[in-house]
Formats: structure tokens, C-alpha cells, sequence
């Protein structure tokens, strides 16, 4: 499992901000916030890791968890990719505001 330690500060920064929302709005900001870290991953992987992709393409080292017969194998930790989520930890509250943003627009 990758462990995720977001600083404090950052932390309460991003509740403060959720907490001035309504509840059908956080819900919808979820939604949309899903698509952007997918994405920001999916940026972020391959720039740590060119030429490492197999014959799927990057987007398989992010998706590709089914084992033989559909079953999720045991997932080792992957401190490789720890760049890439240190990358991710910086970007979240810009994906958080344009999760937002695009919520607030389609309202």
C-alpha cells in the first residue's frame, strides 16, 4: 500500500475550503476531483519512468491489478512511484479548485 502524508496545514486549508460547501456540492466535487488525480497520474508516471512502459502503454502500470481468473493479487509497496505521489500531493489543491470550479460552472 502508498502511504499518503499530506501536511497539516494543507490538510485543514482543504477541509476549511470543503466546509464552506453544501453537501450536494462536496458530492459532486468528488466526482469531478476523481477524473483530475487519475489524470495528474497518469501525467505524472510516465516523466519518472520513460521508456519503462511496456507493450500496453504507461496507462497499464496504473490499471493493470487483475490477476489470473479476476483475482486482485497482493500489490507489493511501490516506493518507486513515491515521486510521482509527491508530485500529486503538491497538485491536489489546485485539482481540488478546478474540481470546484467545474462543479460551480455546471450549476
Amino acid at each position: 500500500m502508498i502511504s499518503v502524508k499530506i501536511d497539516d496545514s494543507a490538510v485543514q486549508q482543504l477541509q476549511q475550503r470543503l466546509a464552506g460547501l453544501a453537501p450536494r456540492v462536496v458530492a459532486q466535487v468528488y466526482k469531478a476531483l476523481q477524473p483530475l488525480i487519475y489524470q495528474s497520474l497518469q501525467t505524472a508516471v510516465p516523466k519518472y519512468f520513460a521508456g519503462s512502459a511496456g507493450k500496453g502503454g504507461s496507462s497499464d502500470l496504473l490499471t493493470s491489478r487483475s490477476g489470473k481468473e479476476g483475482r486482485r493479487p497482493y500489490i507489493r509497496p511501490r516506493p518507486y512511484l513515491r515521486p510521482a505521489i509527491n508530485d500529486l500531493q503538491q497538485a491536489l489543491p489546485d485539482l481540488l479548485e478546478q474540481a470546484i470550479q467545474q462543479v460551480q460552472v455546471s450549476e
